[in-house]
Order: structure tokens, then C-alpha cells, then sequence
């Protein structure tokens, strides 16, 4: 490498000598060092987990790690040291510039050629879905800057490519799942706003043409005592609607469609249904002739049947006929219209039950004679009967409206006896009684006769009170002559008087009581029978006529026996099962006098309406000068025991439908203790159900680090607001990290 010229000065030539074998020497060492850089550098190339190839400034392959490899199928055997864009080819099937070839153009002309792609100081960035690699289509992002040299000088370039087709259709799938529930969420809103179960009905129908772009639909209803399926509800073009009808002979609404029992029992299992042909749809009603002259008629080549299940029995159907060519609708979506269109219509149904039963109740309650009220746990009225301005000269409205009206209109005289009467109320469960007197608006005295007792809503919790106020002015006064007469008389005639004085009060004593007795009966909300022990029936109170259908007047002198017969739900209406009624309750009744406790008994029957109902009848032993009697008190318990059941039936769905779900589902207390995982969760995180049951804290599925922001996060979901950043990262219980969304909703409980 080196040359020295002969003679001169020796010292000057031995010097240049030392200076060229140093040279030498650090010329080899650098061309060492930059061999083994290189290799350093294709190692690292070689084991980076992406995709990636790097060119040298005239286009040449000088780089193309295993993982390009697996990707595109070439070796870098058959890549290394090519150029004219062959790297091109395993993904778009012919030679053109990708991203790594605009990294050396200027940024102006790359915003002007090319779009979507970022610049990031001297990297770019892209997604592209264009690519092929082997023959499959996929979506890459790939991130492409200058190669340089120690120096700083552009010796090429390098590309990373990653394939993110996995989290773009997940990202797709996250999409049509929150538009889906977007939508849910809206017809939950629209549907809550619907009065009646008719505009229901209409409203399934245009929302499930405008949701698929079916070409027609229908809603049936559903008769259960006939198991027949009937059109109400059509959404159909006129033009096709008058086909249709031609065709079919009749109107689509007279078409009647029988339901067997195995198919009642899929159409309830499966919700959601996909069906080829309108006589399949129809379950065989409708002909195949006709079926594909309709169907060719209107290009219809499949149709998908909705089921309204509420509480486990079939409400009604919705049809929708698509055209050849459109796409499905998502299974999904179908199946969440339909839950919420069941609970709509069930919600619906109730309400309007409601109604009618709270018309009914106001019915009696307004034009009842006496005066009626209904306070709350705090002393404020719920309802006052029109009757308290007969009796009192103050209107309804004015009871509504001044706070403690009631209890300013008491007497002076009486107002001591009234609150201790009123702070004994709050803390007994039985009926309690009081006279006391009033000064009406007039300024006039009446007397009153007042009844309370405690209201219980159906979980039990105190609702207030339910009054009885009843106007004795007269019988008092009577009671004053009469009393005033028997002074009089005591003055000639003491001894005679006593005697009289003893009766009457005997005799008085039994007259309140019968009539504290019948105000109760007739006061109570609960149904009320007195009967002999011989079973015949003595009292039978307005709430027994409501509950069973049947009137005091037909009730009373009847035996109990019978009547328990007449009630006898159908499918046990036979000779035996009412001879073992007969004989078990004939032997029951002489047991009552024994018991130290009453009889409870709870029993389904049939009233005289025709109505099912669950009643609870509480029986116990009265002892009276008169011989023996029986009490007994119902109280329809339907309501409740279908509470108690849907109550069930939704944990269980709402079990069933987090161990069906592909993501993680978690329920935890205030406290952070995991109370629910479903399977996934487990799996995932690493722990067993008896690690929940020793108690585990959600916080220890989530790195230290992100502790606070979750706490943060979770006090802003009960503030109702929204949490911006969602992402953490989770740790297994073997310690492995990985990032997760989280998607949290508070839970309340009644």
C-alpha cells in the first residue's frame, strides 16, 4: 500500500516509515471494525420481528430479514442484490415504486402525488390494503427512512412493514359493535316515548325495513289458545301489496299460520331464523307455486324471521323479505332488536294493565262516601278523595297543596290524643282507630271517626299509611241527648239508672266493636273472610269481591269448601284431586283451634273472571260468644312470584350472555373485589374460581402504574361522565403484560 523512495536522510525515512505502518495498521482495523458493524447490523435487520428490507442508493436489495421472508415467500437469497424495483413484486405483482422509494423524494412532491401517507421529521409512514403477499389479501403499515453512514451521509434506505389485518377488522368488528349498540341505545329512547303496543308494533315494522332495506315485513301476532300466528302490521310497496294479494287469493292479513308445538319450541329457543322460501316462513301456509311466483315476482330470495319472547312465551313475530344481491344483516343486530322490542312490549303491556288497574282503583276510591286518604312515610298526601270537602269544607287541591293541612285542622281539645295517635303509628304494623274532632273551613265541628293502617310496597318497604275518616257528628250528638236524657233520669231514678247505664254501655261496647270490625274489613286493601267452624261463609269483604270475582251477596251463607272448589285452576278440575281438597280441608278445620300460630297457605286459582292469579291466605281461629270462628286474609301475590321468577330468568340470561361474549367480563364491588369473571376473563388473567370466592382485587390485574388514573376514571363514570383514555396495561398472575381497553358501566342495585 505503501512505497518509500531510496536515499536521503536515513532519520527522515525511518520517521515516514513508523508514520505508513501506522496507517496501515489503523486502515485494517477500521475495515475490520465496519465488516463487523455490517454484521451487527444485518443481524439485528435479521431478527427485528417486523418485515423489513433495506436498498442502497442505486435500488439494490442490500438487506431482507426473515421476516419478509415468511411474508412474501422469497428468500433473501433470491432478493439480495437485485434492483429496478423487484422488491416490489411479491406484493403488488409487478415493478413500481413503494414507500421506501419516496423517502428520497422531496416532501412537496410526495403531498402532491400521494395521500394518505405522514411524515414524521425524515420517516414515513403508511397503510395500504393494495398488497398481495402471497396471493392473499392484506392490510400492511409500513414506515420507511434514509439509511446513513457514520459520517451522515445517505447511503440508502430501510423499510418496516407490519401487518395489521387482524386489528383493522377487529377495529372493524369494535365498529358495527358500537353502532349496533348506538342504535339499540337510540330505539330504546324512540320506543320509550311510544304510548300504546299498536304504535309498537308499526314502529318494529318501518325500523326494520329502514335498519336492512328489506324489500317488505311484517309483524304477526301471536294467539296463544289457538297457537296461531296473524299479520297486523305490513310494510309492503302497494304495487306488490295488490300481487300479492291476487296471488295468494285472499288479503295477507286473512293468511293464518298454525303453530305446533315443536315449532313453537324452536321459534322461542332461536329468536333469530333464516328461511329460503316464503312457504317455509309461512310454516307450509302458503303454497310453493305461489311462493316463488311471489318471490320472482318481487326478486325476494331469502327471508329472516324475528321472535318476541316475553317471560319464556311467544308475543309475536316480524318477517323480512330481502332481494337477491343485498347483504345480510348482522345476526347480532337482529337479535338485540328483538330483545328490545320484547321488553318494550312487555314494559308496554304492563303499563297499560296498570292503568287500567289504577283507573279502577280511583273509580272506587273518588266515589267512595267516606274520606279516603293515602299519606307517605313523611306526612305527605299521595291521595285525598274527593269526600274530604264534603266533610271537612277544604278540597282535595287543598290538602295537595298546604303542608300539614291534616294536622292543623285537628281540634285544639284533641290534638295531644291525635299526635301520640300518629307517632304510634309510625312505629306499629297493625291497624289503629281514633275519634277526634275537626273545625271545618266554615268554621264548624265535626266528629270523626279515623281508621289507618300501614301500606307495604311488594318488596316489603313502608309506603305510608292508608286512612279511613269517617263523619259521627250525629252519632255523637246522639250519644250527648242520650247521655244528657240519662242524667235527667238518674235524678228520680239512680238505682234504675245504673242498671240501664250498665246495659247500655254493654251494649255499646258490642256496637263498637262490630262496627270497628266491619270499617275494617271494609277498609282493608286485603281480602277479608269470616266463616263457622262449620265452614259456612259469615263476612266477605270488598277486597274478596275484587280478588275472586265473586259478590258479598253471592259469597255469604255458602260454604268455604265450595268455594275453594269453584276456584280450582282447569287442569286440576277432576273428581279426585276436588275429593282430596274436600277431605283435607274439612279435616284442617278443627286443627286450626289447636295451632299456636296461624295457617299460612299459598295456592294458584282461577277467579271467577277467568284471571290466574297466586293468592296467599293467612287462616287463624277467632273465639266468640257466639262459638267459634275462622278469619281469614288474602292478598293476590302474582305480581311478586313473576318478579321473583323474571328477576332469575335475567340473572341467568344476563350469566349465560357474559360467558358467550369474546372479551373479558368483569364485576366488582366499590371496593374493587372482583364479585363475577366469566370464562374468558379467567383463562386470560390466569386465575380459578376459588381465587374469586378468597377474594381477589381487580387492581391486581392492572399494572401499579395506572392504579390512580383507574380510580380517577371509575369516579368519573359515576359522575356520568365520559373517560377520554380507556387504555391500560394488565398483568397475569404470572406476572406477563399486555394493553387493554376498558370499557366500564356503574351497576345499581334497588
Amino acid at each position: 500500500d505503501f512505497y518509500l523512495q531510496k536515499g536521503g536522510d536515513p532519520t527522515a525515512q525511518f520517521a515516514e516509515l513508523a508514520h505508513k505502518i501506522r496507517q496501515a495498521v489503523t486502515r485494517r482495523h477500521a475495515e475490520r471494525s465496519l465488516v463487523e458493524s455490517e454484521k451487527r447490523l444485518a443481524d439485528i435487520i435479521n431478527f427485528l420481528p417486523d418485515a423489513t428490507f433495506a436498498i442502497d442508493t442505486d435500488g439494490k436489495v442490500i438487506a431482507w430479514n426473515r421476516a419478509i421472508e415468511e411474508m412474501t415467500g422469497i428468500t433473501a437469497a433470491d432478493m439480495l442484490g437485485k434492483g429496478e424495483y423487484e422488491y416490489a413484486v411479491p406484493f403488488y405483482g409487478t415493478r413500481r415504486r413503494i414507500l421506501i422509494d419516496l423517502v428520497f423524494e422531496p416532501e412537496k412532491e410526495t403531498r402532491e402525488h400521494y395521500t394518505g401517507i405522514t411524515r414524521e421529521k425524515d420517516v414515513l409512514i403508511a397503510e395500504t390494503d393494495l398488497p398481495r403477499p402471497r396471493g392473499m389479501r392484506r392490510t400492511l403499515m409500513g414506515k420507511a427512512s434514509p439509511l446513513y453512514n457514520r459520517k451522515g451521509r445517505v447511503v440508502g434506505a430501510i423499510e418496516s412493514i407490519r401487518d395489521i389485518t387482524q386489528k383493522k377488522e377487529t377495529e372493524a368488528a369494535l365498529q358495527e359493535q358500537n353502532r349496533v349498540l348506538a342504535r339499540m341505545n337510540q330505539l330504546s329512547l324512540e320506543l320509550a316515548a311510544i304510548r300504546t303496543q299498536e304504535n309498537i308494533r308499526e314502529f318494529a315494522i318501518k325500523t326494520l325495513v329502514e335498519m336492512t332495506g328489506a324489500i317488505a315485513a311484517w309483524f304477526c301476532d301471536y294467539d296463544a289458545p289457538g297457537h296461531i300466528l296473524t299479520i297486523s302490521h305490513l310494510e309492503v310497496t302497494p304495487p306488490l301489496l295488490k300481487e300479492a294479494t291476487r296471488l295468494l287469493g285472499k288479503l295477507p292479513e286473512d293468511v293464518r299460520t298454525t303453530v305446533s308445538d315443536d315449532l313453537y319450541r324452536k321459534i322461542i329457543n332461536s329468536r333469530v331464523l333464516k328461511f329460503s322460501t316464503l312457504t317455509e316462513v309461512s310454516f307450509g301456509e302458503v303454497s310453493p307455486v305461489v311462493s316463488r311466483s311471489i318471490q320472482a315476482l318481487a326478486g325476494i330470495d331469502r327471508f329472516y324471521g324475528l321472535a318476541y319472547v316475553i317471560e319464556g312465551n311467544l308475543y309475536g313475530t316480524s318477517v323480512l323479505a330481502l332481494k337477491k344481491g343485498q347483504s345480510d344483516p348482522s345476526t347480532e343486530l337482529l337479535e338485540s332488536f328483538a330483545h328490545i322490542m320484547a321488553v318494550s312490549l312487555s314494559r308496554r303491556s304492563s303499563e297499560e294493565r296498570l292503568a287500567a288497574s289504577e283507573e279502577k282503583f280511583r273509580t272506587v276510591a273518588d266515589y267512595t262516601y267516606g274520606w279516603e286518604y293515602w299519606e307517605d312515610p313523611d306526612r305527605r298526601i299521595i291521595y285525598m278523595s274527593p269526600s274530604c270537602e264534603r266533610i271537612s269544607g277544604y278540597s282535595a287541591e287543598d290538602f295537595y297543596h298546604i303542608p300539614r293541612l291534616l294536622d292543623s285542622i285537628i281540634d285544639p281539645s284533641d290534638r295531644g290524643a291525635w299526635e301520640n295517635h300518629r307517632n304510634e303509628a309510625e312505629t306499629t304494623t297493625t291497624a289503629l282507630s281514633i275519634d277526634f274532632r275537626i273545625v271545618r273551613k266554615d268554621g264548624g265541628i265535626r266528629w270523626i271517626n279515623h281508621i289507618c293502617h300501614p301500606v307495604f310496597d311488594t318488596a316489603g318497604h313502608p309506603r305510608g299509611r292508608r286512612a279511613s275518616n269517617r263523619d259521627i257528628t250525629e252519632k255523637k250528638q246522639k250519644d250527648d241527648e242520650l247521655r244528657a236524657a240519662y242524667e235527667q233520669l238518674a235524678a228520680s231514678q239512680e238505682e234504675l239508672q245504673g242498671q240501664y247505664e250498665e246495659l247500655a254501655a254493654g251494649e255499646r261496647r258490642i256496637r263498637e266493636s262490630e262496627e270497628k270490625f266491619r270499617t275494617f274489613m271494609e277498609a282493608s286493601i286485603d281480602g277479608v273472610i269470616l266463616f263457622d267452624d262449620h265452614g259456612g261463609i259469615l263476612a266477605w269483604n270488598l277486597a274478596a269481591e275484587q280478588i275472586f270475582g265473586i259478590p258479598a251477596g253471592e259469597a255469604i251463607g255458602i260454604n268455604i269448601v265450595d268455594l275453594q272448589i269453584r276456584l280450582i285452576v282447569p287442569e286440576h278440575k277432576n273428581p279426585a284431586y276436588v275429593e282430596a281438597l274436600r277431605s283435607r280441608f274439612t279435616s284442617s278445620l278443627p286443627e286450626l283451634f289447636s295451632r299456636d300460630t296461624p295457617l299460612v297457605i299459598e295456592a294458584e286459582v282461577m277467579n271467577a273472571r277467568g284471571h290466574r292469579m297466586i293468592v296467599h291466605q293467612t287462616l287463624f281461629p277467632i273465639r266468640t260468644s257466639s262459638g267459634k270462628r275462622i278469619g281469614c286474609i288474602l292478598r293476590e301475590i302474582t305480581e311478586q312470584r313473576n318478579a321473583e321468577k323474571n328477576l332469575m330468568e335475567s340473572e341467568a340470561k344476563y350469566r349465560e350472555l357474559a360467558e358467550l361474549l369474546p372479551q373479558m367480563v368483569f364485576e366488582m364491588d366499590l371496593g374493587f373485589r372482583v364479585t363475577y369473571a366469566n370464562q374468558i376473563a379467567l383463562t386470560t388473567m390466569g386465575v380459578a374460581d376459588k381465587d374469586l370466592e378468597a377474594g381477589v382485587s381487580a387492581l391486581s390485574f392492572i399494572d401499579p402504574s395506572d392504579h390512580e388514573r383507574i380510580r380517577q376514571n371509575i369516579e368519573k363514570l359515576f359522575r356520568g361522565e365520559t373517560v377520554a383514555n380507556p387504555e391500560y396495561t394488565a398483568v397475569r398472575s404470572d406476572g406477563i403484560t399486555f394493553p387493554v381497553l376498558i370499557y366500564a358501566a356503574p351497576i345499581s342495585r334497588s
